[in-house]
């Protein structure tokens, strides 16, 4: 397989782990019997296991290649997918989020990583591609999760079988993925004449992403929630709203680079930005479910 289609797989794999867990968060709350407030706490664990990996992510990279960091993390994310699963308590639950968390940070490191080998081989700019697999691939997860959630799954052995897949699939295509490794530029770099955190934009870009996090944040974790809780809709039917998002946001990344060059950077922003605030104060406001 090129490496080309493995990258973009591999992007897809953990977009598929994102939308398997996420969806099911409905009946991941029943099992650990938590109310919206202490299962929003157990959340954190995966944030905290994000955080932790990124400091970690490039020297491992640095070490033992791309492909080698792709074929762990992901084994790791297939495994705490099981133990999310089979969490019984809150803690537990936590503490298998905080170990996908992880993974799933390590991996986001190194298939980028993988990514940007792939586009400088060929010329030309294909991470926005990259990046739309990884939302099929949440996409799928969802329509998975609903699929299962429909026939009366339980969260343990929906997940398994999703780490099962996970596993045969990286399998098959990892010795396509690059091994990477970040080499130095050999270039002396010049000593800034303003620190980074005195400069104005680097902040005002770093709230940017802050509220976009958020914003999808709360989509991936919490629709599937509002939908049962607040909508009245069982849980099949609550993976959609996930899903639904996941299948825009790979189109709107198909269609980025074309409206960047037609608008530029700065509209699409702002466009976005004000998409985004519409949405999810839809969302929380109009009671109907679909």
């Amino acid at each position: 397989m090129q490496d080309r289609a493995a990258v973009f797989t591999v992007f897809a794999l953990n977009g598929l782990a994102l939308g398997s867990w996420a969806s099911r968060t409905p009946a991941l709350s029943a099992q650990v019997h938590a109310s919206p407030g202490v299962f929003g706490l157990a959340l954190l664990g995966a944030s905290a296991g994000m955080l932790a990996a990124a400091s970690v992510s490039g020297r491992l990279i640095e070490r033992a290649g791309a492909r080698a960091v792709v074929a762990g993390s992901t084994a790791m994310a297939a495994a705490s997918l099981v133990l999310v699963g089979f969490a019984p308590t809150v803690p537990l639950l936590a503490g298998a989020l905080l170990v996908i968390g992880a993974s799933v940070g390590m991996l986001d490191v190194a298939m980028n990583v993988a990514g940007v080998a792939v586009e400088r081989r060929l010329g030309r700019p294909v991470m926005s591609v990259f990046h739309a697999g990884f939302s099929f691939g949440a996409l799928a997860g969802s329509l998975a999760a609903g699929l299962a959630a429909g026939h009366g799954w339980s969260p343990a052995r929906h997940l398994t079988v999703a780490a099962v897949v996970a596993v045969a699939v990286l399998l098959f295509i990892v010795r396509a993925v690059p091994g990477t490794r970040p080499e130095p530029t050999g270039t002396p770099v010049a000593t800034p004449s303003r620190a980074p955190i005195r400069r104005p934009v680097l902040w005002l870009l770093a709230a940017v992403a802050l509220c976009s996090a958020i914003a999808e944040g709360a989509s991936s974790d919490w629709s599937a929630l509002l939908m049962t809780v607040e909508r009245g809709v069982g849980q099949g039917a609550a993976a959609l709203a996930f899903a639904g998002f996941q299948l825009v946001m790979a189109l709107a990344r198909l269609a980025g680079p074309v409206a960047q060059r037609r608008f530029g950077p700065t509209r699409c922003l702002a466009a976005g930005a004000a998409l985004a605030a519409a949405g999810l104060l839809a969302a929380a406001a109009i009671p109907v479910a679909a």
